[in-house]
This record gives C-alpha cells, structure tokens and sequence, in this order.
C-alpha cells in the first residue's frame, strides 16, 4: 500500500492512512467556520430586510394617515356640498311653490274679474245698439287690461252667437 500516495498541495499524503485527528479537526473547524459565515450572512441578510419593512411599515402607516386626512377632508367638502345643494333645492321648491300660489291667486283674480266683467259687457251690449255697444267696449277696454279686454270681448261674442 506504500504505492497509495497522492500529491496534494506539494505535499506526499498516504491515502490509505487513517486521517488524524488534527486532519479531522481541521475539517470540522472549516464546516463549522462555513456554519458560522452562513448563518451570519442570514443574519445580517434578515436584519436589513427587518429595517426595510419596518421603514416600509412606518412609511405605509404615514402613507395611510395621509390618504384618511385627504380622503376625510374631501368627505367633508362632498358632504358640505351636498348639504348646500339640498337647502338650495329646498329654498328652490318654496320660492317655486310661492310663485305658484301667486300664480294660482292671479288665476283666480282673473276668473273672477273675467266673469264679472263678461256678465257687464255682455248686459251692455245686449241692452244697448250696435253703436252704444262698440263705445261701452272701448270704455272697458279703458277699465281693463289688453289680456282681460281680449278675453271679454270673445266671450261676449260667443255668448252673442250663441244667444240668438
């Protein structure tokens, strides 16, 4: 077995020789420094990834009080709006509802003047002649507006075709 050697290193090493202690102390200290570097390498590796989401949960955590300020406030100025939009809706509505009871008040006013102002005209144009007729016509045309006096003289003249 003398013929068993190998060069390694420069160096003469029996193959067939039993390792030595000090050979074996030698390789364990080379795994257990490989360990040792790995496990250090993990460690600084799991540190920063550790101060990189802390940092990127701080920045999340201010990221998120800034979007609950933004998206707050623009609430707010919706719900401002929108509340400033309804009472200008409401005051809308009364304002339309008032002008048409003004409207409907008018309405009735002009009814009432209507009719008493076709039963006048239509008594004066019955009772009087053709002449007298267009004389009292222009006199109430005085007394009345343009619309009213239109609006008596063609219920006048109905009432004249239709009475004969």
């Amino acid at each position: 077995m003398a013929g068993d050697s190998e060069a390694v290193d420069g160096a003469l090493v029996d193959l067939s020789a039993r390792p030595t202690t000090q050979m074996l102390l030698a390789v364990h200290h080379d795994r257990y420094t490989q360990l040792l570097r790995a496990f250090l390498a993990w460690k600084r590796r799991a540190q920063a990834q550790r101060v990189r989401r802390k940092r990127i949960a701080t920045a999340c955590r201010v990221g998120s009080v800034f979007c609950q300020r933004i998206y707050w406030t623009r609430w707010r100025e919706f719900a401002a709006e929108r509340q400033q939009q309804r009472q200008n809706d409401e005051i809308k509505d009364l304002e339309q509802e008032e002008k048409e009871e003004e409207e409907e008040k008018l309405r009735s006013m002009e009814e009432a003047a209507n009719n008493v102002g076709i039963t006048e005209v239509t008594d004066t144009i019955v009772s009087k002649s053709d002449e007298e007729g267009d004389s009292s016509d222009q006199s109430a045309a005085a007394l009345m507006t343009k619309r009213h006096y239109i609006k008596v003289q063609k219920a006048a003249t109905t009432f004249l075709l239709y009475s004969n």
